[in-house]
């Protein structure tokens, strides 16, 4: 059974709005091109990523804006911390196959850790798991689940940019 709890507003709106204005900012804010989202590599997917930190430690200097969304998730350890930035697509893309976000040299999905994702704009793209169950990106939630759940992202036809901000943690 899938165990997924969301969280509606989890930032203040003060700090949501510092948030938001601070990834959105197109002269400030840097994006790397992936050429690849999470789906199968040679599909012509792309997608914009910044890191903010991996398991060497902050990656860079923008990862101060992340500090409320580390605390209100109890962060003890943090794998990973990454936005996503997906393009408006003309139909709905799914990035198949399910994937975790973790990948471990022995194959292995028993490492305890959690994802979070937090949807930083309102859009009509999603989150979707291996059982069918969606969760729609809308603005300052936050969505929490075992790491070893399978899941995949979907783009949207209604706004021009999707920002997700994904989270490996213990």
């Amino acid at each position: 059974m899938l165990s997924v709890k969301i969280i509606d507003n989890a930032l203040s709106e003060k700090k949501y709005q510092e948030l938001y204005k601070a990834i959105t900012d197109e002269l400030e804010f840097p994006w790397y091109l992936q050429n690849t989202g999470v789906s199968v590599e040679g599909d012509g997917s792309f997608q914009f990523t910044h890191q903010f930190c991996n398991q060497r430690g902050s990656r860079s200097p923008f990862d101060y804006l992340m500090k409320s969304l580390y605390v209100r998730l109890g962060v003890n350890k943090l794998y990973r911390c990454k936005i996503n930035l997906t393009m408006k697509t003309k139909k709905t893309y799914e990035f198949l196959p399910f994937h975790t976000d973790i990948s471990f040299a022995d194959g292995s999905k028993e490492f305890p850790y959690n994802t979070a994702i937090y949807y930083l704009n309102t859009n009509n793209g999603y989150t979707l798991f291996e059982d069918g169950t969606r969760i729609y990106s809308t603005a300052n939630r936050l969505v929490l689940f075992e790491g070893n759940t399978l899941h995949t992202g979907a783009t949207q036809t209604d706004e021009r940019f999707r920002y997700v901000v994904n989270f490996n943690y213990w």
